[in-house]
């Protein structure tokens, strides 16, 4: 399969190339245990990591990198 991304030319050397997912996957889903206590259900759950779709998209897809580092506290975005 081919893939082809698109940009506009004038933003081509300001933002980073897309990159294969499985390169850039995040530490906190490395280090995620497949279950969890909850206190609702009161017994461990499935977590994240058990999520069929969401490790095929985290693991099979791209990554398109923000070209600045983007902070997110109590709800307020900076």
């Amino acid at each position: 399969m081919r893939v082809i991304f698109r940009c506009d030319p004038m933003l081509v050397e300001h933002l980073p190339r897309p990159i294969l997912a499985r390169g850039a996957l995040p530490d906190w889903l490395r280090t995620m245990p497949a279950t969890s206590f909850s206190a609702i259900h009161g017994r461990d759950i499935r977590t994240l990591k058990q999520c069929p779709p969401v490790i095929d998209a985290m693991t099979y897809g791209f990554m398109i990198l923000l070209p600045c580092d983007v902070i997110a506290d109590k709800g307020t975005f900076s």
